[in-house]
């Protein structure tokens, strides 16, 4: 069984969902640490009624991201995680972290990579005449946060939406389709070619 390290930021994140599905053994996993770059409300609480370890580090201490994704780390390893999954965390992932789990830090960005690879990807796409966009979930490698990619899903722009509503509608379809990643890559079925390419088996 795997047990998950989850990177969040805000209240815009999966653990509940993540969680339900490990309740209903959708996927055979455990939590195992939460890391949160600033208290969550939701996410404690959930924390607490499953007895899952929490971590949350000073603004202080994340002004050295490599100093922070030290101490991340040491608490991933010593609550026995398997993977990492970077749920909506706004910190950069750094070495400590990708280079302690290779091929096993999973995130999801919220553009359709190559295009708009930055941290405002979405502003970027808004503020873009693209009329499609999407998600892509892919592994951790490298400072830029890139590395193969796993899944992606389209999704269509309607021009009335405006930037809240695009981000909503990009995080929704990110939800609607992390569990099948996260189960797809605790079964074992992500395969990845010597050229990084990779393959998810049905």
């Amino acid at each position: 069984m795997k047990t998950i390290g989850i990177l969040v930021s805000s209240k815009h994140n999966n653990i509940a969902l993540i969680q339900d599905a490990i309740d209903k053994g959708v996927i055979e996993a455990h939590i195992g640490l939460i890391v949160m770059s600033e208290p969550v409300s939701d996410v404690m609480e959930l924390a607490r009624e499953h007895e899952i370890q929490t971590l949350s580090l000073s603004d202080e201490i994340y002004m050295d991201p490599v100093l922070a994704d030290e101490i991340i780390t040491v608490q991933l390893q010593e609550n026995q995680c398997d993977m990492v999954y970077v749920d909506n965390y706004t910190k950069p992932v750094s070495a400590p972290i990708f280079q302690t789990y290779p091929l096993a830090t999973l995130a999801c960005h919220h553009s359709l990579l190559p295009a708009f690879a930055g941290e405002q990807c979405v502003e970027a796409t808004y503020f873009s005449d693209v009329k499609v966009t999407g998600i892509t979930f892919h592994f951790v490698q490298d400072l830029f946060g890139l590395g193969p990619i796993i899944a992606q899903e389209p999704l269509r722009i309607d021009p009335n939406w405006n930037l809240e509503e695009l981000s909503e509608s990009l995080f929704e379809l990110a939800s609607s389709h992390v569990i099948e990643v996260l189960k797809a890559y605790i079964e074992d079925r992500i395969l990845i070619s010597e050229e990084g390419c990779t393959k998810v088996i049905s």
